[in-house]
């Protein structure tokens, strides 16, 4: 980022452009807001992959499983059998996310100082 304005300010000085500093920091405000720019769309693309890579317990998706079986590839009582054991290991993710662990009994909650 600094590199971006010293090379901007380094532009600036060698051309006829003259030696404004109103445009060297218009040069970094730009830079910065590109940077800014960037960071955020590579951050959502980076959650966007990671929430397509989610498989669960089982190993399959019911997405996969239900290609699986309009392919041929698995039977009508495999496809059932799959899915349900797919949906059942999805919900206990689900719950093990969800729930909290219930605090230890007769102790106090607050911190003290």
């Amino acid at each position: 980022m600094f590199g971006g304005c010293i090379f901007a300010r380094n532009y600036l000085a060698q051309s006829n452009m003259g030696q404004s500093q109103g445009q060297i920091i218009y040069i970094c405000l730009v830079l910065v807001v590109i940077l800014v720019v960037g960071m955020t769309a590579l951050a959502w693309l980076r959650r966007w992959s990671r929430r397509n890579d989610e498989v669960s317990a089982a190993g399959f998706t019911t997405d996969s499983l239900r290609k699986l079986h309009k392919a041929g590839k698995i039977s009508d009582e495999e496809y059932k059998k799959a899915s349900s054991t797919v949906k059942q290991a999805m919900k206990a993710q689900f719950m093990a996310q969800t729930t909290k662990p219930a605090p230890p009994a007769g102790k106090d909650q607050r911190q003290k100082p």
